[in-house]
C-alpha cells in the first residue's frame, strides 16, 4: 500500500461509523499529468466533499462546488 494511503478510512468504514454531522474534505495533491490531460492544461487539482448533511452540501454549491465527479468550468480560487 502506498503510503499516502496508510492511515485513510475505508469508505466502508466512513458509510457505517462516521458521525452524522461529519466533512470529509478530500484534497489532491497533484494535478492529473500532461499525457492524461494535454499540453496546456491548468495546474488545478480536485476537492471532494463528502457528507450526509444535505444542507451543508448546498452552501458548498452555493459557493460554486458542482456535484458529482466533472468539474465546474469555473475556478474556485485564484490563478496559480
Amino acid at each position: 500500500m502506498d503510503a499516502a494511503h496508510r492511515g485513510l478510512p475505508a469508505a466502508s468504514d466512513l458509510r457505517n461509523h462516521a458521525p452524522a454531522d461529519l466533512l470529509t474534505i478530500v484534497v489532491g495533491d497533484h494535478p492529473p499529468i500532461a499525457s492524461v490531460t494535454g499540453p496546456n492544461a491548468s495546474s488545478d487539482v480536485p476537492v471532494h466533499l463528502i457528507s450526509r448533511d444535505a444542507a451543508l452540501l448546498l452552501r458548498f454549491e452555493a459557493a460554486g462546488f458542482v456535484p458529482g465527479l466533472e468539474p465546474s468550468a469555473h475556478r474556485l480560487g485564484p490563478p496559480a
